[in-house]
């Protein structure tokens, strides 16, 4: 009977990082090979292609993204993260940045938590990451305060409490007209419109 060797745990986690750490650069050799093949003709990147059939079709894009450091190899696999699908449209400096580091997120109790890209929730990645950036923790707080008062507004409209705009102006005398609690003068608001038409 074969006696396996027993693993040190800190000694297999420093193999294994600097084998994965090897693993992604050699995906990114291999993905700039193909870029290479795309910029060179359209005939040699698809007969390239026909060579490796092993590769589904749908990945050759993805594959062309990392070798033009548009996507992080880190990212490669796991397309159908919610936390890789908003990281991957961040320039390529905060991809590399986030294949390093966990982002910290923001908690309902206020406290916050190192959480891998690839295990965010779909709200957390919202959260976390905007459409250029990853948003510290204040700017989640942010985020978050707007959200629950685009809610609080949306609870208010559909219970009643507050009605539509055109119900909230009415007329004051002859010239005054109040519009939420705002008081413009007729000439004013006919001056506004009449700015408007002019830019329609």
């Amino acid at each position: 009977m074969e006696v396996v060797e027993k693993l040190n745990p800190a000694e297999a986690a420093q193999s294994f990082r600097k084998f994965l750490i090897a693993g992604i650069e050699c995906i990114y050799k291999a993905c700039e090979l193909y870029v290479q093949l795309v910029d060179q003709s359209k005939a040699d990147a698809d007969e390239f292609r026909r060579l490796i059939p092993e590769v589904p079709q749908a990945a050759w894009k993805r594959y062309e993204r990392v070798g033009r450091k548009d996507l992080h190899p880190s990212f490669l696999a796991w397309s159908g993260s919610y936390g890789v699908r908003r990281i991957e449209k961040l320039p390529y400096s905060e991809q590399e940045k986030f294949s390093k580091e966990h982002p910290a997120v923001l908690l309902a109790g206020g406290e916050s938590e190192l959480i891998p890209v690839t295990h965010l929730t779909k709200s957390q990645a919202n959260q976390v990451f905007a459409s250029d950036h990853y948003r510290n923790l204040d700017e989640q707080r942010t985020y978050l305060d707007d959200l629950k008062r685009k809610a609080l507004r949306r609870n208010e409209f559909e219970s009643g409490d507050i009605q539509d705009l055109e119900k909230q102006w009415k007329v004051v005398g002859e010239d005054i007209i109040e519009i939420r609690g705002v008081r413009f003068r007729r000439k004013d608001l006919l001056e506004m419109l009449s700015e408007i038409g002019g830019h329609l």
